[in-house]
């Protein structure tokens, strides 16, 4: 998942590609940093959930409240997204890591800061 987020933010940003390219180093440590984003949300969720089970017949409604806010805010804050199946396929990986991030098309940019802002309060 690091790899695909790191390959993500290499095709979205041009920032990240320039630095990738000069910097092995850069590209190790942007590496590490999605990856320990992704585990530590995942390993949130596995443990509550793993806790709870047995405990609590809602042990999945966080992550699936997380889901629908991030549905929300994708909806609320996604900027020229038209289309539902659009902002599902945004979501998803949303409720995992923050993939607005390093966005910095003209385009794009100021609907992910807003986005990006707002995913860094949720998680």
């Amino acid at each position: 998942s690091g790899l695909g987020l790191m390959e993500m933010d290499y095709c979205t940003s041009r920032t990240i590609s320039k630095r990738m390219r000069r910097s092995p180093r850069y590209e190790v440590l942007h590496w590490l940093f999605r990856t320990c984003e992704v585990t530590s949300r995942v390993c949130m969720f596995v443990s509550f959930m793993v806790t709870t089970r047995q405990h609590a017949p809602w042990w999945w409604v966080p992550l699936a409240a997380d889901f629908v806010i991030t549905i929300v805010l994708v909806h609320v804050f996604g900027g020229a997204e038209s289309t539902w199946l659009v902002r599902l396929l945004c979501s998803l990986p949303c409720v995992f890591a923050n993939v607005f991030a390093f966005v910095d098309s003209p385009y794009k940019r100021r609907a992910a800061r807003r986005i990006s802002l707002w995913m860094t309060v949720k998680h």
